[in-house]
């Protein structure tokens, strides 16, 4: 008996040839056909589909004021720097991340803004650029320069850290809550405009 034979002559349950000791097929016959390869066709489709879903959420952001577009966007990066304030997210890279392509989503949809809104705006702008003084790089660098990186900087980490620590001893008069109080300035002088 051959060590490829099955055990006491019995075909395999799938039903592959299995050459026996003479050469001779068991399991009766040819082994299946391989099934089609479907996986450049079902990628294309899933492709297609996050496509239509993506074009979908934008346009429904664009519809309803604070879900979308500048006052989603904005909304958003209000809500990170929210949230700040009361965990410390230094070390999740997905939080980091999502706070800096917010922050630089903010800077281009911000060249739409009506001209109050853009001038409080501004001033948020120039507080995270300048934060902390006199320090080479600045949170508002670190937020331009690793925009959806796939690596975070340990100085853009230890700085998250900084700000929330920050808040935490003095929460009336830190930099998150300066910086979340014009963001809302900002989101309010947009609704009024519309």
């Amino acid at each position: 008996m051959s060590y490829q034979s099955p055990v006491g002559g019995v075909p395999d349950p799938f039903g592959y040839r299995v050459e026996g000791s003479q050469g001779q097929p068991q399991g009766g016959g040819q082994p299946p056909e391989e099934p089609p390869d479907n996986k450049g066709l079902i990628g294309a489709v899933l492709q297609a589909m996050r496509k239509a879903f993506d074009n979908l959420i934008e346009r429904l952001g664009e519809s309803f004021p604070g879900k979308g577009g500048k006052r989603g966007t904005l909304s958003q990066l209000k809500t990170s720097l929210d949230l700040l304030k009361v965990e410390d997210r230094s070390q999740d890279v997905h939080f980091l991340n999502d706070l800096s392509l917010s922050w630089n989503r903010s800077l281009e949809e911000s060249l739409d803004f009506n001209q109050d809104a853009l001038a409080v705006f501004n001033l948020f702008v120039k507080k995270m650029n300048h934060y902390p003084e006199n320090q080479r790089h600045t949170f508002g660098y670190y937020l331009t320069e690793y925009a959806g990186q796939k690596w975070v900087p340990f100085p853009y980490m230890e700085l998250v850290q900084k700000i929330h620590r920050e808040h935490e001893m003095n929460p009336a008069g830190s930099a998150l809550t300066e910086w979340t109080r014009l963001l809302e300035d900002t989101l309010k002088l947009l609704n009024s405009s519309s």
